[in-house]
């Protein structure tokens, strides 16, 4: 019985049932090693590209901070100058000021000192028409 041709069928049949398991299973690892290589290859990938998105968003940021601190510069430079040319102006109004205040008091010297001069005149001749009816009242009582 255990030469019988089904036996002998059922025992190939078996083994290359077992064969087919064996190639089912080497088959199903290297599918399995070969999803490993392809996942482990995307997953490298993946990190490259995020490396160089993190690298373009670096340079990027850094091209951001260089133009900003350029227009701070820019900026701070022009204030500067708005600055110095309010300063000059002030000067230079101050100085105009000044100058006019100086020939308001030299004017008012000056008409001063004629206003003195006029009266100074007008006493001296007066005095002196004072004194000359003083001599003559004095001379018609000798």
């Amino acid at each position: 019985a255990s030469g019988s041709p089904d036996t002998i069928a059922l025992a190939a049949h078996e083994a290359e049932l077992a064969s087919l398991r064996e190639a089912a299973a080497a088959e199903l690892l290297a599918t399995r090693e070969s999803s490993d290589v392809m996942l482990a290859d995307a997953a490298r990938r993946h990190g490259e590209a995020l490396d160089a998105e993190r690298k373009t968003h670096r340079a990027a940021l850094e091209a951001a901070k260089t133009e900003a601190s350029q227009a701070l510069e820019a900026l701070r430079a022009a204030l500067e100058a708005d600055a110095a040319a309010a300063r000059q102006a002030t000067q230079d109004k101050l100085a105009a000021l000044e100058a006019a205040h100086r020939q308001e008091l030299g004017d008012r010297d000056a008409r001063a000192a004629a206003a003195l001069a006029a009266a100074r005149n007008e006493a001296t001749g007066a005095l002196d028409a004072a004194r000359e009816e003083a001599w003559k009242a004095l001379a018609a009582t000798h």
